[in-house]
């Protein structure tokens, strides 16, 4: 027997398909009248096939297939339905479909080839996944081997390859096929293998394995051993075998320099994937502010990147832990002892506070000293136990290494991840270990004399510099924090160590950036100088000479007042005096940089104009030492000026005089900066309120969005675009806008050119209107009304057969009947939806006008609004009343309909005390033809409404009244106005 699952939204349809199947004795046959509940019966039962129709609420049968594809690869699935067009029928077979049935004709010439298909697909994806099956596990066999599998014709050419070569060689899959193998053999080792094969090729070779380097696709070799058997001419091989594995582990003594390199790479990039996915979150802080992090701290604070690099770090403390963590944090900085782990609360982006593990290291960040950090969240892990488990993980996955020894033996006692792979030793070597054999500048005495300090109580932590050795008898420096715990049975010493590998191999790189730095300098075609607060010269570059005609030593002896002239010697002297203020106000950024047009004179008497970018250099504590300063030659530019006020003369004409709505806007703030006459015609604002406005204030979008709008649009050369615009009398225009960046007083500005096409777009609108109406009336005729058709058919057709049918079959034929006429009545009522452009409705006086029964009563809370809407929504609320008197329940007397602002939108809420609507109809009461009704009321509601974009979903509970919420988004509603 071959079990089908049949899914129609038809119950009539399923159930003749399903007498129909069953009647040949080989089919049993289930149904589901929703893709959603066949989703549910597949998860729950086992079927053979299933048969689906394409046109259902909810979800289509090619939405269903595209599902049904990802966890079922091989369920046969045929399409049976009316939609008979090529593009359904193509879509269908791009998502796997097996077959396509159409609906309509003679019912039992249908479903004969209906289960004649559905046993040919059940056959053709059993023989498919069968030799799917048996291939996988060849392949399988082959590709998982360890050794590279390879086949050579009789000219020693490569036909087949497979095995480990990709992961061993790095080859990709099919690269080696029909190439020599010669090609890729050491220089040194060819003839040993030309030999070898040689002897293959003639059967003399009786399996002896050959030793070889091989050369990888990074260009490196590696040490391999291959065993090669001749089977020319056996069918289905025909050639030389050749079997090949690694024995790089046997040569690795002679390859001792290259594998370390490659280990410290890799153990580079293991910190680095540890540091970005490392679950604790890990910070560097220096000062007041949060310099560095992983991902793993903005999940655990809850605070975007942006905001955690900005704000300084005890912003996110809770207030009572504050000073702890700032003294300790400051202490640390400075060198001074402090626990270097502990627990405090923060205060999260949500407004929660957690409970925060904290270890801390002293490290040096861009040259300046920082604390290196890892923070845990142990919140849910209050009691004592599992603090203690938290906290062990932590230090067993810390990116430190934290060695714990006997306070007696000095013998290692517990030794982190992190230490373990990096010093190559497992923990039971370790055990039989002390600190001096990995620090071989200690010896037991010496290192005993070490830490005595320690054990006296004399000091809390003793913090060094050393040198620990690895098993393979690699080096690596490292800074030690040692700490000894008198207090735990027994006593043991913790130390935690930073591997400062990358530390002192970056403070190289600094001193190599230093020198590159100097040589740019040296060779900038701009100025670059340095002078100290007396305005006196420390530094020039060679640039002065061209600049200025000047050698660099003769610059050196000059003052200012040398070669500026008068006005722009007080320039400079007043902005450093402004400079100054501000420094010693406190409320300067200290980034800043002041930008000085000065004119220069040059040695022949004649002057130039110098473009200076001006700013401070700044000592240890953040206080101006010297000034550095960036000069250019903008002589050029400055005789360009007359030409660009001529230009801008030219452009204000045009602007001024243009017939077209044109206004500028300021990208960085969304402000609307100058506007023509006939933009102040078109939007109806006097003109100086109009400049105080953004655009914001006529599009109503976030001003945050326009900002960042304009900012990405910032270097695109012309931008059009379409928009609704709102007039100062409160109507809405569509509007069309072409813009583009435009650079006016040095200010980068964005033009707009505005449109109304308000006109066009009401067309737009209906037409695009129209067509939905065609294609859901299009819809209904040739779905529903055909399924009908085809039922009716089936049960007539099945009179024929004594016994097949129950005795309620002519009600069965007449139900069906009436279904078709009900269907044909919605669309008279669906005929009349979207003619008319959207209005201006008083929601207020549109409730007092329905027509409620004596026994129902209304109560308005909030409803003194208009909303911008298609002329049939009062048929949404009339319908939503219906619903309430007709499913309401004996009981339901009491509609109350609440409108409130919610962000941008407004919701309005219509209530009843009825019955409620289950879980499980929520959704379901929106689709076409559901309920006890003609099942067309909330369907034709939601379609008025979603003409003019306004949302319609239930969500009260059952028991508790029906409660039916509509979004209207903004723009689209308004205060009612109110006559006096």
């Amino acid at each position: 027997m071959i079990s089908v699952l049949c899914v129609d939204d038809d119950a009539s349809l399923l159930d003749i398909t399903r007498i129909y199947l069953e009647k040949t004795g080989d089919f049993t046959v289930d149904t589901a009248e929703s893709a959603i509940i066949a989703l549910k019966k597949i998860k729950d039962n086992s079927y053979d096939a299933i048969v689906s129709d394409y046109q259902m609420p909810g979800m289509d049968g090619i939405a269903f297939l595209t599902l049904l594809r990802r966890e079922y690869p091989d369920m046969p699935f045929l399409i049976f339905t009316g939609k008979g067009r090529d593009e359904v029928i193509i879509r269908a077979f791009e998502r796997g479909a097996d077959f396509y049935i159409q609906k309509g004709g003679d019912p039992r010439s249908q479903f004969t080839e209906m289960a004649h298909k559905i046993r040919t697909a059940v056959l053709f994806r059993k023989e498919q996944k069968a030799r799917r099956e048996s291939e996988a596990r060849f392949r399988a066999l082959i590709e998982n081997a360890s050794d590279i599998i390879r086949i050579l014709d009789e000219n020693g050419n490569i036909v087949f390859d497979a095995g480990s070569g990709e992961s061993l060689l790095g080859y990709p899959p099919g690269f080696m096929v029909g190439k020599n193998p010669l090609e890729f053999i050491h220089p040194d080792d060819q003839a040993v293998v030309r030999a070898a094969l040689g002897e293959v090729f003639l059967r003399k070779n009786p399996g002896t394995p050959t030793d070889f380097r091989v050369r990888k696709a990074d260009g490196s070799y590696i040490w391999v051993e291959s065993i090669a058997k001749n089977l020319l001419g056996v069918p289905g091989i025909d050639g030389i075998v050749v079997n090949t594995r690694s024995i790089e582990e046997q040569k690795r003594a002679d390859l001792a320099i290259r594998e370390r390199e490659e280990a410290l790479k890799a153990s580079e990039e293991n910190y680095r994937r540890l540091f970005e996915h490392a679950a604790e979150g890990i910070l560097v802080a220096q000062g007041d502010r949060i310099v560095h992090h992983n991902p793993a701290l903005e999940r655990i604070l809850r605070y975007p990147s942006n905001v955690i690099r900005e704000s300084p770090f005890v912003a996110f403390i809770h207030p009572d832990d504050r000073e702890m963590v700032q003294t300790r944090h400051t202490r640390r900085m400075g060198g001074q002892e402090t626990p270097t782990g502990y627990l405090f609360r923060i205060i999260r982006g949500d407004g929660q506070e957690r409970l925060l593990w904290i270890t801390s290291t002293p490290m040096t960040w861009s040259g300046e000293p920082a604390n290196l950090s890892f923070v845990t969240d142990i919140t849910d892990q209050r009691d004592v136990e599992k603090n203690r488990n938290l906290i062990g993980r932590i230090l067993e996955n810390s990116l430190n290494e934290i060695y714990v020894f006997d306070g007696q033996t000095l013998t290692f006692v517990a030794v982190n991840r992190g230490a373990r792979e990096n010093l190559g030793y497992s923990m039971e070597e370790l055990r039989s270990m002390t600190p001096w054999d990995l620090k071989r500048e200690f010896s037991q005495e010496k290192f005993e004399e070490f830490i005595a300090p320690l054990r006296r109580g004399e000091v809390q932590e003793l913090q060094f510099y050393s040198t620990h050795t690895r098993k393979d008898g690699s080096c690596y420096p490292v800074e030690v924090h040692l700490q000894y715990s008198g207090d735990e049975v027994p006593a043991v010493f913790v130390a935690i160590i930073l591997d400062i590998s990358n530390r002192i191999r970056t403070e190289e790189e600094l001193r190599e950036k230093d020198a590159q730095y100097r040589l740019i300098a040296e060779n900038s075609a701009d100025c670059i100088w340095v002078a100290n607060l007396d305005l006196q010269f420390t530094y020039i570059s060679p640039a002065i000479t061209k600049l200025r005609g000047v050698s660099v030593e003769k610059a050196l002896s000059q003052r200012l007042e040398d070669f500026l002239t008068p006005e722009s010697l007080s320039l400079v002297q007043k902005v450093l005096e402004e400079e100054l203020a501000i420094e010693r106000s406190g409320t300067g950024d200290p980034r800043r940089s002041r930008v000085l047009e000065l004119e220069e004179y040059l040695p022949d008497g004649n002057t130039i104009w110098v473009s200076n970018t001006l700013s401070f250099l700044r000592d240890g504590d953040g206080r101006p030492r010297a000034i550095l300063g960036i000069s250019r030659d903008i002589t050029d530019r400055k005789r360009a000026t007359e030409d660009l006020e001529e230009s801008k003369q030219k452009y204000n004409a045009l602007f001024d005089n243009n017939y077209s709505v044109a206004i500028l806007v300021d990208p960085d703030t969304g402000q609307i900066v100058d506007a023509n006459d006939a933009a102040i015609r078109f939007y109806g604002y006097p003109r100086d309120h109009f400049l105080s406005m953004g655009i914001h204030d006529l599009n109503h979008l976030p001003r945050e969005k326009i900002v960042r709008d304009l900012g990405q649009a910032r270097d695109i050369r012309g931008k059009h675009f379409l928009s609704t615009h709102f007039l100062a009398d409160g109507s809405i225009r569509n509007v069309e806008i072409y813009s583009g960046p435009i650079t006016i007083r040095g200010k980068q500005l964005f033009y707009s050119i505005i449109h109304d096409i308000s006109a066009r777009v009401s067309a737009e609108r209906a037409l695009r209107v129209a067509n939905r109406k065609l294609q859901l009336l299009s819809g209904i005729t040739r779905h529903d009304i055909l399924n009908s058709i085809t039922v009716a058919q089936g049960y007539i057709d099945l009179m024929g057969d004594p016994g097949t049918l129950p005795p309620e079959t002519a009600e069965n034929v007449i139900r069906t009947l009436r279904r078709i006429r009900r269907q044909i009545e919605f669309t008279r009522e669906y005929e009349d939806l979207g003619l008319e452009d959207p209005v201006w409705q008083n929601l207020g006086r549109m409730f007092r006008l329905l027509d409620f029964p004596p026994h129902v009563s209304l109560h308005m809370v909030y409803c003194d609004w208009e909303v911008y809407a298609d002329p049939m929504l009062r048929k949404v609320f009339e319908n939503l009343l219906e619903n309430s008197i007709r499913h309401g329940g004996p009981d339901m007397n009491s509609v109350t309909v609440t409108c409130r602002e919610s962000g941008p939108d407004l919701i309005v809420e219509w209530q009843d005390n009825g019955t409620g609507i289950s879980n499980n109809e929520k959704e379901a009461i929106f689709s076409r033809g559901y309920g006890k009704g003609t099942g067309f009321g909330l369907f034709l509601a939601r379609e008025i409404l979603g003409i003019s974009g306004i949302t319609i979903r239930e969500c009260g509970s059952e028991g508790q009244g029906a409660r039916f919420a509509m979004v209207v988004p903004a723009g689209q509603f308004r205060p009612a106005i109110t006559m006096t």
